[in-house]
């Protein structure tokens, strides 16, 4: 389990609903891609660098953080792919990060509502957050301090970027 390090959850970029494909396949519209660089950009200035990163392999999971890779000079090698990620409810999430999650590391969780959502709420139990109407829309970024193993209520701090705040949007 992860002790003292951090957890990210980024949820993919928005997505293109137009075209008529399976959820999975769904790829980012415009916009997305434009979040999606625009968030690689900013994690580079602020040189904010997660050593693993466990995406979901859901097309429009894929393009986001490829995007923010790209942007952000990340390797690849950073990165692994965990179809479990694809419409994960809470359970699936804490056994994925049984999985992934390192002492001491910052590993990044790139995935999909509702179930960022509901791990970010579980992890924090911030009254203000759960009063929150939308607090992970598409390209959030959470960053949650973690002092002690993963468990509900665990988190000591957190901040959730929204690139519509970040100077580059």
């Amino acid at each position: 389990m992860l002790n003292a390090g951090e957890l990210w959850l980024l949820r993919h970029a928005k997505s293109d609903g137009s075209q008529h494909l399976a959820d999975f396949e769904r790829p980012l519209n415009a916009r997305g891609q434009k979040a999606a660089t625009q968030l690689g950009i900013w994690l580079k200035s602020q040189r904010l660098n997660p050593q693993r990163i466990v995406a979901s392999p859901a097309v429009r999971a894929r393009e986001t953080i490829d995007r923010v890779c790209q942007a952000a000079h990340w390797p690849e090698a950073w990165l692994t792919f965990d179809r479990r990620l694809y419409e994960a409810d809470l359970n699936r999430l804490y056994q994925i990060l049984a999985d992934h999650a390192r002492p001491g590391q910052i590993l990044l969780l790139v995935g999909h509502n509702p179930g960022l959502e509901m791990l970010l709420h579980d992890l924090v139990q911030d009254p203000e957050l759960q009063d929150m109407d939308k607090p992970m829309p598409t390209a959030a970024l959470a960053r949650l301090t973690i002092t002690q193993p993963i468990t509900p209520g665990s988190v000591a701090k957190y901040t959730v970027i929204r690139v519509k705040s970040l100077p580059y949007s």
